[in-house]
């Protein structure tokens, strides 16, 4: 089996934010981010905070948190930071909730990925494209409640693969307390990825 890398660990949240009241001192007083900045900017329309361990963006429709340490204890950390803002702010108008993961994977010499080529019984790609070197990747949705996966795998070259997943939480009124439960099973997400891409690269079935 080929070697995995994570290259992203974040968390979006869609909905009517405050840029203005989220500032650094503001982040440290109520136990979010507790380190120095290295960056900081706050303005109504954009707070961006970066410390050495996280990027916060929030703007008044869109609140993104990245963890610049990629594993599962800065999934945690991150989680559990967002867990905190809802409950700072609960009656915001939250729209969609996004839990996301990217990772590469490098093939070993030697070693196939096999995406099938067919569309149909009657049609193959290399029928339509035929004066093209294909190099195939797939979007797979797979819904399981309350969250739709979106996982894009894309061939970023000859022997690397780079595995994008969206666990996506729509949020309505009926299910806008549950926002903190979505959040604490970013963890459990972080092991089901893995699973998946050694799962997939081994052709078994998930």
């Amino acid at each position: 089996m080929g070697s995995k890398k994570l290259d992203l660990v974040n968390i979006v949240i869609l909905g009517n934010h405050n840029p203005g009241i989220v500032t650094q001192q503001w982040l440290k007083d109520n136990g979010l981010i507790t380190e120095d900045p290295r960056q900081a900017l706050n303005t109504l329309t954009l707070s961006f905070f970066e410390s050495e361990r996280y990027s916060f963006i929030v703007e008044p429709v869109r609140l993104q948190l990245n963890a610049k340490e990629k594993d599962k204890e800065s999934a945690k950390a991150i989680s559990d930071i967002l867990v905190k803002y809802i409950n700072i702010f609960p009656n915001l108008n939250y729209k969609a909730v996004g839990l996301n993961f990217i990772w590469t994977y490098g093939i070993l010499e030697g070693e196939k990925y096999i995406i099938k080529t067919s569309i149909n019984e009657f049609t193959d790609l290399h029928d339509i494209f035929t004066d093209y070197q294909l190099n195939l990747g797939s979007i797979i949705y797979a819904k399981k409640d309350p969250y739709l996966l979106k996982l894009v795998i894309d061939p970023l070259k000859e022997n690397l693969l780079q595995y994008n997943f969206n666990y996506h939480f729509e949020i309505t009124k009926a299910n806008m307390t549950k926002i903190p439960d979505y959040l604490n099973m970013y963890s459990s997400f972080y092991d089901e990825s893995q699973a998946i891409i050694e799962k997939l690269t081994e052709g078994e079935k998930v």
